[in-house]
């Protein structure tokens, strides 16, 4: 079996028949955990070999989070693992062991080691054949194990209290980023109710860390870990902050966090022109970027823009407009996720900002080509910010990093080595 054909695989059981992955708010989701512990179970519960956990939710900044705890635990001279979600061009991408990511060869070992256990859940478990993303936490549990870490940092998929993720044991802490209005058909349409549906990560034995803003929020997030009876701290400050009071108090040295590492970050991919990629799909965190813009006091960019169809279009959009140039849409490829109609989102933003160049392509290929055949022509050429999905990074940045780069360097950035950004 080769890296590409054990990928391969674990996506193909996808197709098989089981209960819902994406479950409505309204149904029991409690089978996620259920589903996973079963397998947990039959490959001898990687987990509990693990002495310390740190588990990172919240609706945005909780990658950027995770790896700037797990930089600096690993600074500290820890073994350190960390565990992110979704990877942007290859699969090994959500796995991190002080600072490499899995080996080709070790995905192949899990994978092939994992069959038996697989097969189980196929013909036994009562809760059927786990989620892709419940296969890849356990290999990333089993992966950890093997490397004998003794720090694993866990990014939270989606939600909280049902996620795969909090299947491992009480977390030394429980880290809330913000709450935002985000898959809502899932969390709840609300704050509030997302709010309680992520404090479900607050365990017995946690310290809780948040740099949620609301106070009403705020409160939610206390109130359980009151009912847990665990301390609660509140950090003023962004993702680097957040980071750097856990690492504070988990091993007692004032480190300093490390920026963002994780791809698709405000990652600047080239400079002349320049071309911006940020992995941005929520109102909140389209809004983060339009600010970040600002602050760095960038010309108004030309805009690449897909979304999934399930998105708050409109509100994604606002901010983004206000920074634009003109902006470009486009459907993306790399996923079997239902993606925006580019037409529908221009007639949006021609609604929004009549007087706004806009435009549509059929291929994110294609809209991108188009700007930087465009742009080339000028001596001074506007900036280029591709934004809106994960799946339209995943197009998109191969055209600068290959997949053979990362894998070869075990690195997200591949000879880069770290972000240029």
């Amino acid at each position: 079996m080769t890296y590409h054909s054990a990928v391969a695989f674990v996506e193909g059981l996808t197709k098989i028949q089981k209960g819902d992955y994406m479950l409505s708010r309204k149904k029991d989701r409690s089978l996620y955990l259920k589903r996973l512990r079963f397998l947990l179970a039959e490959i001898g519960n990687p987990h509990l070999a693990i002495p310390n956990f740190i588990h990172v939710g919240g609706t945005s900044g909780k990658g950027t989070t995770t790896m700037g705890i797990a930089h600096g635990l690993r600074a500290a001279g820890e073994q350190v693992g960390a565990y992110t979600s979704p990877h942007i061009t290859t699969t090994v991408e959500r796995f991190w062991v002080n600072g490499k990511l899995m080996s080709p060869r070790r995905y192949v070992e899990l994978v092939e080691w994992l069959k038996p256990a697989l097969m189980t859940c196929l013909k036994k478990s009562p809760y059927g054949l786990p989620s892709y993303f419940e296969i890849e936490f356990a290999m990333a549990l089993e992966h950890f194990r093997r490397e004998c870490v003794t720090w694993a940092v866990i990014e939270v998929g989606c939600g909280g209290e049902f996620d795969a993720t909090n299947a491992i044991p009480s977390p030394r802490a429980a880290v809330i980023t913000n709450i935002g209005l985000d898959h809502v058909e899932l969390l709840g349409t609300t704050k509030r109710e997302i709010a309680k549906t992520k404090a479900g990560i607050i365990k017995r034995g946690s310290h809780v860390f948040t740099s949620e803003r609301s106070p009403a929020i705020r409160r939610i997030l206390k109130a359980r870990a009151d009912e847990k009876h665990v301390p609660f701290t509140y950090v003023h400050g962004g993702n680097v902050e957040l980071a750097e009071a856990v690492l504070n108090h988990t091993i007692h040295l004032p480190l300093r966090a490390k920026g963002p590492t994780l791809p698709g970050r405000f990652e600047i991919l080239q400079t002349h022109p320049l071309v911006v990629l940020d992995v941005a799909h929520n109102p909140d965190k389209c809004t983060y970027l339009a600010a970040e813009w600002k602050r760095h006091k960038l010309p108004k960019p030309h805009v690449l823009f897909a979304a999934s169809a399930n998105k708050d279009h409109k509100n994604m959009l606002k901010p983004l407009l206000n920074i634009a140039r003109s902006i470009t849409f486009v459907p993306f490829a790399s996923s079997d996720r239902t993606c925006a109609n580019p037409t529908d989102l221009e007639r949006i933003a021609n609604r929004l900002k009549p007087s706004l160049k806009t435009s549509s392509f059929l291929t994110s290929d294609e809209g991108l080509d188009d700007l930087l055949s465009y742009k080339n022509q000028l001596s001074r050429p506007d900036p280029i910010l591709i934004t809106g999905s994960f799946f339209l990074a995943a197009d998109l940045r191969p055209r600068w990093i290959s997949e053979a780069e990362i894998l070869h360097a075990r690195n997200s950035f591949g000879s880069r080595i770290t972000p240029v950004s």
